[in-house]
């Protein structure tokens, strides 16, 4: 699709990064979609880590980048910018759990 191909050409562009995927435990529509943008990334030159599958407390909808710093690190910022130029919403928070220059994107369900 033009999406696809949007974003893989951007992920070449940030350059070869690490990023590890997660999604809902269980929910076979958000897992399946992480395992898409998975492959996407991997066309994109990224090394991935995952697609991990975890238990969370609330309700995880839609895509969520977490990063250890803030100001975030910059290939986050240029990935956020690239899946909101592919129509794809997405939130960003600090998670302290990460190093610096690490990103995690958590693939929620639609709703």
């Amino acid at each position: 699709s033009h999406q696809r191909t949007v974003l893989v050409s951007t992920l070449r562009n940030i350059g070869v990064q690490k990023i590890t995927i997660t999604t809902v435990w269980g929910d076979q529509e958000a897992f399946q979609f992480a395992t898409e943008l998975k492959a996407v990334f991997e066309e994109g030159g990224w090394e991935v880590n995952g697609v991990d599958q975890a238990a969370y407390t609330g309700p995880v909808t839609g895509l969520a980048i977490e990063v250890g710093t803030d100001p975030p690190p910059k290939a986050a910022n240029e990935l956020v910018q690239a899946l909101l130029n592919a129509n794809l919403q997405i939130n960003g928070y600090i998670n302290n759990q990460l190093s610096g220059d690490e990103i995690k994107l958590r693939v929620g369900s639609k709703r």
